[in-house]
């Protein structure tokens, strides 16, 4: 009869569902197979770090953010704080790094502000289950996108990180706001310290047109700077790099910035493979005009790609490289993937005529992070 016919179909479905919750993975199991691809850096000697009136630190200044061209919405930048105190610049710097694989070779990832631009400084490698130290070599560091990459010195560090699994970069422009997501780092010295939280924004640009960042509450401080930010897969999206904080807070209050995983992988890919990551700016500055909801050109780089394509000031940016400009997001979206000497397309309105320019792009030099 029929329902002898469907006993089958009935057994087969609840043998599927049953399988499928018995091979499901915990958040727990989850944690348990990364945190030991998760490691601890330290390095000496570091860079200063400016402490303010407030005693509230502030991001170690590079050249490239230093060029008034960068600040091109005139933004107060004093209030992104690494976290916790100042460090003694005569001390050594602890923060957090986690294992990649990039072709055959295997590399730890972290933060340029822990190690700093020193290359004959000395950094130190501590992996999971031990408290060895194991020497590590500066390959290069991004100061913009504040991403630096290490590969062990000696033969012993090498067979230890070829023993450890490498973790898995996602697809930063699939996380969405308010995803449940989880960090890895050494907070306070507390190592290997896990926390969880949610996605607050995808896809800020606060301190450079070039570094996207992930807005997230999950539980970052001291020591947690490089470490991992994980999607409930275990997969890497994103670089944990600075928080902001109140003057006077001490210490996070939910409102912590880490590097998009497809910026830093393609960061780390280009460091391994070149020591350093190729840029291209068309030489603008511009803010935004909240009355027509626009971003109004206020001033242009002599001698720029832009001034030779004929982009004046007051004229208002409509589209860069097929992209629609109705944030400054939209602005790093569309310079994301340019190299220099690219020719982009740029819409401007001048009055009531929108204005098509070509725009041959040119590298930003090294005190050079203009638009």
């Amino acid at each position: 009869d029929m329902l002898t016919k469907l006993m089958p179909v009935v057994v087969s479905l609840w043998v599927l569902l049953f399988s499928t919750q018995v091979i499901a993975e915990t958040f727990t199991d989850t944690v348990k197979r990364v945190v030991p691809s998760v490691c601890m850096v330290t390095s000496a000697p570091i860079p200063v770090i400016a402490v303010d009136k407030d005693q509230k630190t502030v991001p170690p200044q590079t050249d490239e953010q230093q060029n008034p061209f960068e600040d091109f919405l005139d933004r107060d930048q004093s209030n992104h704080d690494l976290p916790g105190p100042a460090p003694d610049p005569n001390a050594g710097s602890m923060g957090t790094c986690f294992v990649v694989s990039y072709g055959d070779k295997k590399v730890v990832v972290t933060n340029q502000h822990v190690v700093g631009v020193i290359k004959d400084g000395i950094n130190k490698v501590i992996f999971y289950g031990s408290f060895k130290n194991y020497p590590a070599t500066l390959i290069a560091v991004d100061k913009i996108s504040d991403i630096a990459v290490l590969e062990m010195s000696t033969t012993e560090g090498q067979r230890v990180i070829e023993s450890i699994k490498s973790l898995l970069w996602a697809n930063s422009n699939n996380v969405l706001q308010g995803e449940d997501i989880w960090a890895v780092g050494h907070p306070m010295q507390q190592a290997f310290t896990v926390t969880r939280g949610i996605v607050s924004y995808r896809g800020r640009r606060n301190n450079s047109t070039w570094q996207e960042l992930i807005q997230s509450d999950v539980a970052i401080n001291s020591g947690n700077s490089g470490g991992p930010l994980l999607n409930m897969a275990g997969e890497v999206i994103g670089v944990n790099s600075f928080i902001i904080s109140p003057s006077g807070s001490p210490g996070q209050v939910g409102v912590n910035f880490s590097v998009t995983s497809n910026l830093a992988k393609r960061v780390v890919e280009q460091l391994i493979d070149t020591g350093f990551v190729a840029r291209a700016k068309m030489g603008l500055m511009f803010a935004p005009d909240p009355d027509r909801g626009l971003f109004v050109v206020t001033n242009l780089e002599p001698g720029s790609p832009s001034e030779k394509a004929g982009i004046k000031e007051k004229d208002f940016l409509i589209k860069i490289n097929g992209i629609d400009i109705k944030l400054v997001d939209d602005v790093g979206v569309a310079f994301d993937l340019v190299l220099p000497g690219e020719e982009i397309e740029v819409i401007i309105l001048r009055g009531n005529e929108l204005i098509v320019k070509v725009v041959k792009t040119v590298a930003i030099g090294p005190i050079d992070d203009a638009l």
